[in-house]
């Protein structure tokens, strides 16, 4: 397991609900179940490696991020819908049907 480097400050690193209020997100929730998603088709940085409960993320690389979409950071979320909300279209669309 990787330690924490001694010259980091804990003002370095953003949490979970911290990046999840910088995209326009309701809360960590809502981050955390697009997460993978934006690491993957959106090159989100990844968490660092010795923080797993809680994750976090390097300050300067979130802001590298979004700064990268020219600071526009709810336009990447588009892509991804929060699992909810492709529940709550599939109701809708069996409801429609039945109509």
């Amino acid at each position: 397991m990787q330690r924490r480097p001694a010259s980091v400050t804990p003002a370095d690193y953003v949490t979970a609900a911290e990046v999840a209020a910088l995209l326009g997100l309701s809360g960590a929730h809502a981050f955390l179940a697009r997460r993978l998603d934006l690491e993957d088709a959106r090159g989100f940085p990844p968490p660092v490696p010795w923080s797993r409960c809680p994750l976090k993320w390097r300050r300067e690389d979130v802001a590298a991020w979004v700064d990268g979409l020219a600071g526009v950071p709810s336009a990447a979320l588009d892509a991804f819908p929060a699992p909810g909300d492709a529940a709550r279209r599939a109701v809708m669309m069996q409801h429609a049907r039945k109509s």
